[in-house]
């Protein structure tokens, strides 16, 4: 294996280097575990800043904590002693194998910023390639014994939705320690965790938009999903869903031969969500 040398790259050099150095995604995270850290993260962004190569606004410290959790790992997995690429992670290196074509400025817009909509946005590449990154490389966190699945919103970032703050709010004063995720079209699921992150932030894909052979593709991965990570990771399956979203996941339950609670999409449920979850944790 080669030796890095990071004197002379600019951020996009320093990321295929560590790629291409690494036959294994396992060597990759370790790889970013040691030569990636936020203080080698803001030297790389001076040097280039010094370089007139960015503009200073990427040292903003918001701007500094989002390219260190999107390009390495996620810090709340980090501290619990385990490695994860994020999805702009992964997107990062599609980009850098030239097999992705999109702009840094849209991956790093603002969360709420609309960059990917339009129809049959199943077969877009970048819903594509984060699909293939649910399917590859993410696993759950294994530290909560319930996963609470709820729908996808037209606000974005999803956790700012009218409803979403309220399961926030009765969540926290509970004290639950559940794993949320959102059921979503086109992007099967998106873990809580990486709502405010590209592509989960950023795209609009209202559900009358869905085709009947997308429905199919949806149904498949979930189901997989739902089989191959989510039931090994969890001992209950909970979902607060909408009608649209719960017969697809319930067809994606009975495909993956899984049990789940259902509880009915509504603020005025929440105290029955309330109660099952107390059930259950």
């Amino acid at each position: 294996m080669r030796a890095l040398n990071r004197n002379s790259m600019d951020l996009r050099s320093f990321l295929a280097e560590v790629y291409d150095s690494h036959e294994t995604l396992n060597e990759a995270k370790r790889a970013f575990r040691r030569l990636y850290a936020r203080k080698e993260l803001e030297g790389v962004l001076r040097r280039l800043l010094a370089e007139g190569r960015i503009p200073i606004c990427f040292l903003d410290s918001e701007i500094v904590e989002l390219m260190h959790k999107a390009l390495v790992v996620d810090p709340w997995e980090y501290s619990k002693g385990s490695l994860e690429l994020t999805p702009i992670g992964y997107i990062a290196l599609k980009m850098l194998d030239g097999l992705l074509s999109i702009s840094l400025e849209d991956i790093y817009s603002p969360p709420g910023t609309i960059v990917i909509k339009g129809a049959r946005l199943f077969q877009n590449r970048i819903v594509r390639v984060y699909q293939r990154y649910l399917m590859e490389c993410w696993s759950p966190s294994e530290y909560s014994r319930v996963a609470l699945f709820t729908p996808c919103s037209k606000v974005k970032p999803v956790p700012r939705s009218f409803i979403n703050l309220k399961i926030d709010a009765m969540l926290a004063k509970e004290g639950f320690n559940v794993d949320r995720y959102i059921v979503s079209e086109p992007l099967i699921l998106i873990p809580y965790k990486y709502a405010y992150m590209f592509p989960a932030a950023h795209y609009d894909y209202p559900p009358p938009l869905l085709e009947p052979d997308e429905r199919e593709i949806f149904v498949n991965m979930l189901a997989e999903i739902l089989r191959v990570r989510v039931s090994r990771a969890y001992e209950n399956i909970v979902y607060f869903l909408t009608k649209h979203h719960r017969k697809i996941f319930e067809d994606a339950l009975e495909k993956a031969g899984v049990e789940g609670v259902y509880v009915p999409f509504n603020v005025y449920w929440l105290p029955k969500l309330r109660d099952v979850l107390r059930s259950l944790t």
